[in-house]
């Protein structure tokens, strides 16, 4: 039985074995949340752009709305322990349950106060 490519369902592409075994991203995650975070600090998910090298994965994000692609991306670097850069962190200072200021220092950090804002 022969399958039309047209009906195949696209596959998103896997976390990396990097991030798995050691929390870092690929530097181009990294990047499109710090470029989406400089266009729009509110609405950085409607700025989300990534390219893709497989025709695959290309249309699957090509079909997925911008909260998706926001809520994939926080997802991708939910362990990322890599530092933020150092502009990133008061700009997103906020206060504990204690009331202590706190700033993120790691893409972790970060995206587990986005993700508050995607809910």
């Amino acid at each position: 039985m022969k399958v039309a490519l047209s009906h195949v369902i696209p596959l998103q592409p896997k976390r990396s074995m990097r991030l798995q075994l050691y929390g870092h991203a690929g530097g181009h995650l990294r990047d499109a949340l710090l470029d989406a975070i400089e266009k729009d600090r509110v609405r950085w998910w409607t700025h989300v752009r990534i390219d893709f090298d497989s025709e695959r994965h290309h249309a699957w994000w090509n079909r997925l709305s911008d909260h998706e692609k926001g809520r994939w991306l926080l997802g991708q670097l939910w362990c990322c322990s890599d530092v933020l850069p150092g502009w990133v962190c008061p700009e997103f200072a906020h206060y504990d349950d204690r009331g202590v200021v706190r700033q993120p220092t790691t893409y972790a950090q970060l995206v587990r106060l986005l993700a508050q804002g995607l809910i």
